[in-house]
């Protein structure tokens, strides 16, 4: 039975952030495809070609276009090796979660304990997650301060747990709230595993006392829910491909935002875009707030906190991982991101999500 491809076209989200890459994107990204293949995660050439489409290298390009090369090499290698763990647990069809979810726990703890102390031996001796884990473990307590390793492995806890509440909302058949979704999802697009690593991969290290700070705090946790819906937009229609041909919930904010205000698919389309737009104003104006007294390095992870916002929409559109979404099925989905100049919502007034309100109390003035 042949299929029609599914195309979505979400309305044009507002982002004043430049495009920005590393120059030694294509180098970084091959030096990943090698790293990962010699751990033989798949029988045959497949996992190469599985590698090239998850691109972890332009992303971590992205995100840090003026970083440590050898940094952006461990972080490109670690977001290869959790993707392969995300692809398998993300899209698990309802009536094989319960076992997944059984699976993913013990795996998580194992993860995170595994980063903390390389020489853990917790994961089965030999397996191709236990060589590579302890690997990458080992490369990154010889490269990075205390207080940047801690805050990479603190942000993968937080992902792992996240999507250990995930693979358990794929055992239900109906959707979380608003709000239980926000949550959830602030972790699971892995907004504090990815900006855990900007200290590092910049070569930084913000005091204790600015990383602390509630405005700092906010506008950390604003970038990732703005990642979190723009990652939902370009990932819809893989999303629901696998529903329609696997069974698997629907996760994704649309749906969610659908459901909510009992909507159609293209009125939560724009919902959603509003919502990431007026999240956009939020950000820069909470950002520019903090500049004022921040130091060197702080402002440092607030522009980085910038990019990690642009790279995740050109990641998100040119990653074949959108297209083909089981490896097998080659432009069967796509929703590319378009841009405007002009935001769809600029209010500065909180969204009705009450454990995300304390972000606009942040503001003064």
């Amino acid at each position: 039975m042949t299929h029609e491809p599914i195309h979505v076209d979400p309305p044009p989200v507002y982002c004043p952030i430049p495009s920005a890459v590393h120059p030694l994107v294509s180098e970084i990204q091959r030096r990943s495809e090698d790293w990962i293949a010699q751990f033989a995660f798949w029988p045959d050439a497949t996992g190469r070609e599985t590698v090239q489409a998850f691109n972890c290298g332009e992303l971590a390009a992205r995100m840090a276009p003026d970083g440590i090369p050898e940094h952006l090499q461990i972080c490109t290698d670690w977001f290869h090796l959790a993707f392969v763990w995300d692809e398998f647990y993300d899209r698990l069809p309802t009536a094989k979660a319960g076992g997944g979810l059984a699976q993913l726990a013990e795996l998580a703890v194992k993860v995170i304990r595994t980063l903390r102390v390389p020489a853990a031996a917790l994961l089965p001796e030999g397996s191709p997650s236990s060589v590579a884990l302890r690997d990458l473990a080992e490369r990154l307590h010889g490269m990075s301060t205390p207080v940047q390793r801690h805050r990479i492995i603190d942000g993968q806890q937080d992902w792992l747990s996240a999507v250990a509440w995930e693979v358990a909302s794929q055992t239900r058949t109906e959707l979380p709230s608003l709000a239980d979704y926000t949550a959830q999802r602030l972790y699971t697009v892995g907004g504090t595993a990815f900006t855990g690593w900007l200290d590092f991969l910049n070569g930084i290290e913000v005091s204790g006392k600015e990383w602390d700070a509630p405005a700092v705090r906010a506008l950390t946790e604003i970038s990732g829910i703005i990642v979190a819906v723009d990652n939902d937009l370009y990932s819809y229609a893989k999303d629901l491909w696998f529903q329609q041909r696997h069974g698997v919930l629907l996760l994704n904010y649309v749906s969610v935002l659908a459901a909510h205000f009992g909507c159609s698919v293209p009125e939560a389309l724009d919902r959603a875009v509003r919502m990431r737009d007026r999240l956009m104003c939020l950000f820069l104006t909470l950002r520019e707030q903090i500049a004022r007294r921040a130091s060197s390095d702080l402002n440092r992870y607030i522009v980085g906190l910038g990019h990690f916002i642009r790279a995740n929409i050109d990641y998100g559109n040119v990653s074949l991982r959108y297209r083909n979404p089981d490896g097998r099925s080659p432009n069967a989905t796509q929703s590319t991101m378009r841009f405007s100049d002009t935001p769809s919502d600029a209010s500065l007034e909180p969204i009705d999500i009450p454990h995300i309100a304390w972000w606009w109390e942040q503001l003064h003035g």
